[in-house]
């Protein structure tokens, strides 16, 4: 057996670019301390793993927001220093960024040490990051630099994604109305800008390409899920937007400022745990030039599900039908599994995507329940409630598009089955849905049972069905 003093040399002996490539691949999993413990292991390893160990930063959540007067310790306020005092060539290393709640001036319920002679340096980047002579007004490199000196860690959040330059990835929690952090999006989009001055194209968060957040209820002092969307979209080089319990106040639904259309370089948008009206939808998914990737899962956590105003699956439809020529992959969860007594909100014609979800002839792959592409809620409950009665939901056959790769249907129940046994017969067709590949059908076991599913066979050679009853 080869010895660990035997192995250590010829991890040595290889040639730098290799050896940085074996380290790269530890700085992309989630084990940093592998990367750390390069750094202490000889100086060659320690000059070719410093950049890689800035690769991630991750900010560590507070257990309780600290007391009012305190001054604390701040990860954030230590990294910044290092990337940006004590080494800056590691700041251009530097390539995710995961933050959570950070405190800002909204609540003061405590302040971060920030060391003096750092503060003068900060206050001079300041400065130069937003230039009064190139047009920005002065009142939001005013009120950054006031909150670098009360020491407000938003400050801090906004002097790093300034500092990093080519981070790519950003993560962050749900701060109590960040505004020195909104002062850098809105500048990295061509904000701050005094009136009527046109500003100098924006070198801030120009690498930036994959934003997710978390969003609350509609509590006091917290901006909505929207607000952050708003400023996001508009910087350019971000193609992928994930927010975790995107809300709308019941208000959006009539006052909503929606986005311009085609304003927005974003290929992705991640909804999850969610409840958001159809204006707020509509917005995000028109503000796109080209999306290729939607996903809204409902808050299965909200006790009351006949919300009137939340989005409908039909509302999801008319805003996305403007890109069949680029989305791709589409997953809907309305929480139909978990609704027993209760009935969606809407007439009946709005809670299907309809027949005009096979024009989106560029989807390869489609998660989404009984309802949506049906029009039948899985557990039997029969909807009467509708605006236009010579409206009929179309069969599932005629609803899937034709190029599909994959096709998942949730939540599940006896009165889907004769649809999905016609649907399943058109494969013997070679024509038909020509590259379906793999197909997962998803019954409530307390909607069907075994012998009522037995049916939903395929004979088509290669295809991988699978049919399932899980408690749902």
């Amino acid at each position: 057996m080869t010895s660990s003093t035997s192995q250590k040399p010829f991890l040595l002996a290889l040639p730098p670019e290799i050896q940085s490539q074996i380290i790269s691949l530890l700085a992309d999993s989630t084990d940093f301390k592998s990367v750390h413990s390069l750094l202490f292991s000889c100086k060659q390893l320690y000059a070719i793993a410093l950049p890689f160990s800035v690769q991630t930063f991750c900010d560590i959540p507070r257990p309780e927001l600290p007391k009012k007067g305190s001054v604390i310790r701040s990860r954030i306020v230590q990294f910044l220093s290092y990337v940006s005092i004590i080494k800056p060539e590691l700041a251009r290393h530097v390539r995710t960024i995961r933050l959570h709640d950070w405190l800002t001036d909204h609540f003061y319920k405590g302040t971060v040490h920030i060391d003096a002679n750092d503060l003068i340096f900060y206050k001079q980047l300041i400065l130069k990051i937003l230039p009064e002579k190139l047009g920005y007004d002065t009142h939001w490199s005013s009120r950054w630099i006031w909150a670098l000196e009360a020491g407000i860690e938003d400050a801090a959040v906004a002097l790093l994604l300034a500092v990093c330059t080519k981070v790519k990835n950003l993560t962050y929690g749900h701060p109590g109305d960040p505004n020195c952090f909104y002062a850098i999006l809105l500048a990295a989009y061509g904000g701050c800008g005094r009136r009527r001055v046109k500003l100098p194209p924006s070198q801030l968060l120009t690498r930036l390409k994959n934003v997710k957040h978390e969003s609350y209820n509609r509590e006091e002092g917290y901006r909505q899920f929207y607000d952050h969307a708003n400023q996001l979209f508009r910087i350019r080089s971000i193609h992928s937007y994930e927010c975790v319990g995107a809300r709308s106040p019941e208000m959006d639904e009539f006052d909503l400022d929606p986005m311009d259309e085609g304003c927005s370089n974003v290929q992705s948008i991640i909804l999850r745990d969610s409840w958001c009206v159809g204006p707020a939808i509509r917005s995000l998914i028109g503000a796109c030039k080209a999306l290729r990737k939607f996903i809204y899962t409902h808050d299965f956590q909200k006790k009351y599900l006949g919300d009137e105003f939340e989005a409908t699956a039909r509302d999801i439809m008319e805003s996305l039908l403007p890109h069949d020529d680029s989305l791709e992959y589409l997953h809907i969860d309305l929480t139909e599994a978990v609704r027993t007594s209760s009935g969606p909100p809407g007439p009946r014609e709005r809670l299907y995507m309809g027949a005009e979800l096979r024009q989106m002839h560029k989807l390869k792959s489609l998660i989404l329940g009984s309802l949506n592409v049906s029009g039948l809620l899985g557990n039997g409950k029969v909807i009467y409630y509708t605006e236009d009665a010579s409206i009929e939901a179309p069969k599932v056959v005629e609803s899937i598009p034709e190029h599909l790769e994959y096709l998942e249907i949730h939540s599940c129940g006896r009165n889907i089955v004769s649809q999905l046994e016609e649907f399943l017969g058109t494969l013997i067709h070679p024509d038909r849905f020509p590259n379906l590949s793999s197909v997962k059908l998803i019954f409530n076991e307390n909607w069907a049972n075994e012998e009522e599913i037995k049916s939903l066979i395929s004979e088509r050679d290669g295809l991988a069905l699978e049919v399932v009853r899980r408690q749902l």
